[in-house]
């Protein structure tokens, strides 16, 4: 059975001898969370700066017994020289145990004028159930401005994924042509580049993620114009 806590906060001016009540100021509850789906990893593609770009979210209920009720969400990109999200929250309306849902209508993005057509944004999201925010999560919106083929039509298996020390990639028909692999921080930073020439097929190459830190990653695979954006996380 769910349980729904209050918070009540008082303070007080020893000076003027004066305090102040704050009833029910946070409200939590039992259930969950409700979280961005993780197996969702959202590219954003034909980017033009000062661009606004729609887009849905996924939501998970992660309890296993228990329905999230009511839930609606809102967002807010964490860099805002990147970009900035309206302040509105969104319906995703009952949400089953263990289930996912999708937002009922679209979220939007404005894309800043400076924004890179590489970046990675880093978005909060505040999730609510009977109209009180009870969690919060953050996920990752990948930017490219390339408009072809996935290459993940052609991808076997990147694993494992989460990592501890070694990740593999694997290509099934790479036509023999140069590859290049990125390794990026949350942040959009660079952090491991390289380049095959003369890509065999299949293709197999493993990355060492042992001096990196924990956390995630996203990795992007070039080949021929055509681009491949994943999430990983490293444990």
């Amino acid at each position: 059975m769910k349980t729904i806590f209050a918070v009540d906060i008082i303070t007080e001016d020893l000076t003027a001898a004066t305090s102040r009540s704050i009833p029910g100021a946070a409200k939590f509850t039992t259930i969950g969370p409700v979280v961005v789906d993780d197996t969702t990893y959202y590219v954003l593609t034909n980017l033009k700066p000062g661009e606004k770009k729609y887009f849905k979210v996924f939501l998970r209920n992660t309890d296993l017994t228990t329905s999230a009720v009511n839930v609606q969400a809102k967002l807010k990109s964490l860099d805002a020289t990147l970009a900035n999200m309206p302040d509105a929250y969104i319906s995703f309306g009952d949400i089953a145990p263990g289930e996912i849902s999708k937002s009922l209508a679209s979220y939007h993005i404005d894309i800043s004028d400076n924004c890179p057509t590489n970046a990675v944004i880093p978005v909060k999201i505040d999730i609510s159930g009977d109209y009180y925010t009870y969690w919060s999560d953050t996920f990752y919106i990948g930017l490219t401005n390339i408009n072809t083929e996935d290459i993940s039509k052609r991808m076997t298996r990147i694993y494992p994924n989460p990592a501890d020390d070694i990740i593999n990639i694997e290509i099934n028909n790479t036509g023999e042509q140069a590859i290049e692999i990125e390794l990026l921080t949350v942040s959009g930073q660079v952090i491991y580049r390289k380049e095959y020439i003369n890509s065999k097929q299949p293709f197999v190459q493993q990355i060492d993620l042992s001096g990196y830190a924990k956390g995630v990653y996203f990795l992007r695979i070039r080949q021929s114009g055509e681009v491949y954006n994943g999430k990983i996380i490293v444990m």
